[in-house]
């Protein structure tokens, strides 16, 4: 091979062809290659030709699906929709999700898991959307997911009846009148339930048990009725009871009997005694714990080392389940003072309580018994600082063999101890009114 004299067209120098091509330029005279330089050129063409051009690979799209709502997901107005979706980007990162309504955004998230929170206010029906971008700016959009928002259902009012008093009941004036109800809501809750005389309200009650004592009532007829309203307020009238409030009556007490309340229970009781009937209502929490609330209708002289008390309890009021009327023996008038008792509830069942300390816990045998039977005679013995508690079923006055007692006799010490009539509601809001017969206090 010849050419021009000049320096080497290839010398391992020129990286690339231009390159040598640029020092080729410099030649001024043709030359003769030797065998050695022509392999050069030759190898180094070789190298050039085997060279390849690469082109970037295309960028490949992220993917994305909505895990939630489901499709065809029922919501209730007003709803709040809680969005989310699974994305991800083969060959890169992504740089955000965005949800969309149809064509209009919701919101977007950058950061897994991808999700957007949605209230809606009106009903219809929507189209949701989710669109993934990775970092290169493609995007792509997830199946559509439908959800159906319906208008709330309709409020259905609440329910509510009367329970006391009883339909046709008769009262002495000036009458304590316990009115209470059953009321309830299938689709909420119930707000409050008013109490009233035909149009009058008495007054109303926001808690369970729902119930007014209604007090001081005149002689007359009256209708009663109870309103309960719901938390959507709608309302109800209960179906009416009518009673009737006759005249007074005189309620003086035996000869050396007074009465009381106990531990300023919330409404005031009261005592009446006629034709050897005792009528007593109590207010109060409960005769328990380390300190009484409760109606007290009792001897106002202490009794003897031995002595006893019996009383036929005829009825007693169910302002709560665990109500109390009984017979008493008890260490003076203060709230936390020791007292030993013999229990009658609304259900007819009899215990026997007591408390051993001043202030200290009310205790009881663990028993109740004798509810078959809805009048109860009830008696309390005590000889010295011991206590025996009986009760009997008997129609008249029980003989020595128709007491039955209850438990075991436990001993107090009561240093000023009085007899008497207790009476607790175990509701603050309303009076417990029990009645008594048969009533006696022997202390030879």
């Amino acid at each position: 091979m010849c050419g021009r004299v000049g320096p080497y067209l290839h010398d391992g120098s020129a990286a690339t062809l231009n390159a040598a091509i640029g020092a080729h330029s410099a030649v001024t005279s043709v030359v003769t290659l030797d065998a050695t330089q022509l392999q050069q050129v030759v190898a180094y063409l070789q190298q050039i030709g085997s060279l390849e051009t690469t082109a970037p690979a295309p960028n490949v799209g992220p993917s994305v699906s909505l895990s939630a709502p489901a499709n065809n997901a029922v919501f209730i107005v007003p709803a709040t929709v809680n969005i989310a979706a699974n994305a991800s980007d083969s060959d890169g990162t992504l740089s955000k999700v965005e949800f969309f309504n149809g064509p209009t955004k919701l919101g977007e998230d950058v950061t897994a898991p991808y999700t957007s929170s949605w209230t809606i206010v009106t009903t219809g029906t929507y189209t949701l959307t989710a669109v993934a971008t990775d970092n290169s700016g493609a995007t792509t959009t997830s199946a559509a997911v439908t959800i159906t928002v319906n208008p709330p259902p309709p409020n259905v009012p609440p329910s509510v009846s009367l329970s006391a008093p009883a339909n046709n009941a008769t009262f002495a004036a000036p009458a304590i009148v316990n009115i209470a109800a059953n009321a309830s809501d299938s689709d909420g809750t119930v707000s409050k339930v008013e109490f009233f005389s035909g149009t009058t309200k008495l007054g109303e009650d926001a808690t369970i048990p729902y119930g007014y004592s209604w007090t001081n009532v005149t002689t007359g007829t009256y209708t009663l009725r109870a309103v309960a309203t719901d938390n959507g307020g709608a309302t109800t009238n209960s179906a009416s009871v009518t009673i009737t409030v006759s005249a007074a009556v005189s309620c003086a007490l035996p000869l050396g009997w007074v009465s009381a309340n106990i531990g300023s229970p919330a409404l005031v009781g009261s005592v009446c005694q006629n034709g050897g009937v005792w009528t007593v209502a109590g207010g109060g929490a409960d005769i328990w714990g380390v300190s009484d609330q409760f109606r007290f209708a009792y001897q106002s002289a202490n009794v003897g080392s031995n002595a006893t008390i019996i009383a036929r309890v005829t009825s007693v009021q169910a302002t709560e389940y665990w109500a109390k009327s009984g017979v008493m023996f008890r260490n003076g008038t203060n709230a936390n003072a020791r007292f030993v008792m013999v229990v009658h509830y609304p259900n007819n069942e009899v215990s026997f309580q007591w408390r051993t300390s001043t202030g200290g816990s009310a205790n009881w045998n663990g028993t109740r018994v004798g509810g078959t039977a809805s009048i109860k005679w009830v008696r309390l013995s005590k000889t010295g600082n011991s206590y025996t508690a009986y009760y009997s079923t008997a129609a008249g006055v029980p003989t020595s063999g128709q007491w039955v007692q209850i438990g075991s006799a436990v001993n107090v010490t009561l240093n000023n101890p009085k007899a008497g009539l207790a009476v607790t509601a175990r509701n603050n809001a309303l009076l417990n009114t029990s009645t008594f017969t048969g009533v006696s206090v022997s202390s030879p």
